[in-house]
């Protein structure tokens, strides 16, 4: 099997902590039945002003490839072999749903967060997109003209983020293998995230609490990628111009053709390895890491890195795959007052056999549910499914179609709440 990723050389890059395509790449790359190849704007050989489907015609001649992956800024990629697929991040401020980037003619689309499917589209919203798009393209036909012009809903799956199972992990190193989980862990509360109070106004609680004390035996951690960006702006920047995948400058187009082709060594990108693995040591030595799921009640990345690396999660749960945080989450809430969630989480610190079990517990469901040869596999799926004729949604997990809020100047909350709160 064949898959192509197309990113920018910017995405790929750039310093910063959202690598959830690079993890994915990883995964695939690993995988005996699949040959990967990782090309787009800005790297050698690419051509900005023909379309991207031209520019992998023209690089992989000999190549069919049977699923294109793209992710973020998608470049309205076409294919006539592989079921194309876009990959949609966040939806602050409703970026995602630009018509500059709105993936119009992909098979499929896949969300990280299952809510937000349910959120921004629906088939009338996709009707709605397609045919504002049609009539700014072709103002001079009529209706019946530019109905045949729209695309067709694409099948639509949530495939939520990955923890890359060869980096993080919850047994302690061979040096410290007669220690328990807890003496294995010297910091016994973490903090982590980002704590913007708009966006994530539990953990903006806890910062200023254990800032002034009121939270025992917690720490506050800036997480790694978000300290290298601030003070390695320009270097990303510079590398983001050089980078280069080994053989690409000597590219050809005849069977062996190297475009594209991975190495997992890349000096290049040697920023990115060492940021995964400063923050694995960070998890891995923590016992309870706390954070929140934001307003979007969202189940970040961090729930599946930290149930794989063996830290308890102490926060709220998101409003998808509920079942899978049952039990093995230390619950909070931003209601919550500050000496209630001191209180709390004292109370679990004190349990070090209890917090055991939930990390052993949370670690099988990661294991089972998360990893990243797991979301390959779902994409796998999800393009079989597109080429048996499905349409529709793909729901692998549970989730609850709830009230929500996103971050928005103009507070935007779940369309079916608001028509509730006018009553």
């Amino acid at each position: 099997m064949r898959f192509f990723f197309l990113n920018n050389i910017h995405q790929h890059a750039h310093v910063h902590t959202n690598f959830f395509c690079s993890v994915q790449i990883k995964a695939a790359s690993s995988h005996a039945q699949i040959s990967v190849r990782l090309w787009g704007p800005g790297w050698a050989m690419y051509n900005e002003k023909i379309s991207a489907r031209e520019n992998i015609l023209r690089a992989f001649p000999n190549i069919q490839f049977d699923i294109i992956y793209t992710k973020t800024r998608h470049y309205n990629v076409t294919s006539p072999t592989a079921v194309v697929v876009h990959g949609t991040a966040d939806c602050h401020q409703h970026t995602c749903l630009n018509p500059e980037v709105y993936p119009s003619h992909a098979d499929a689309i896949t969300y990280r967060y299952a809510g937000l499917i349910m959120e921004f589209s629906r088939p009338n919203q996709w009707k709605s997109h397609e045919s504002k798009r049609v009539k700014k393209m072709y103002p001079n036909l009529n209706e019946t003209e530019r109905r045949g012009l729209m695309q067709p809903m694409p099948f639509f799956f949530h495939s939520p983020d990955c923890a890359d199972e060869e980096l993080l992990h919850p047994v302690p190193s061979t040096q410290r293998q007669q220690q328990t989980w807890a003496e294995s862990r010297p910091v016994s509360i973490r903090l982590i995230g980002n704590h913007r109070k708009e966006l994530y106004p539990l953990r903006y609680k806890i910062w200023n609490a254990i800032k002034s004390g009121k939270i025992q035996n917690a720490v506050i951690y800036q997480h790694v990628g978000n300290t290298i960006n601030a003070n390695d702006n320009t270097k990303g920047k510079q590398k983001s111009e050089t980078i280069s995948v080994e053989g690409w400058n000597n590219a050809s187009t005849g069977p062996g053709n190297s475009l594209g082709v991975i190495d997992p060594h890349d000096p290049d990108v040697a920023h990115h390895r060492k940021n995964q693995q400063d923050w694995a040591r960070v998890l891995a030595t923590t016992q309870i890491c706390v954070f929140d799921s934001s307003i979007v009640r969202k189940a970040v990345r961090k729930f599946q890195e930290s149930f794989m690396s063996g830290c308890v999660v102490a926060s709220d749960i998101p409003l998808e795959m509920e079942d899978l945080f049952k039990d093995v989450v230390i619950p909070l809430n931003v209601k919550m007052s500050v000496d209630q969630i001191n209180s709390i989480l004292q109370e679990y610190l004190q349990d070090k056999d209890k917090l055991e079990w939930m990390a052993r517990e949370a670690f099988k469901r990661a294991r089972m549910h998360w990893t990243c040869r797991n979301k390959v596999d779902r994409l796998i799926q999800a393009a079989a499914r597109v080429l048996e004729g499905e349409r529709g949604y793909w729901f692998p997990f549970g989730y609850s179609a709830t009230c929500r809020k996103f971050w928005t100047e103009a507070k935007y909350e779940t369309e079916w709440c608001q028509i509730n709160d006018s009553k």
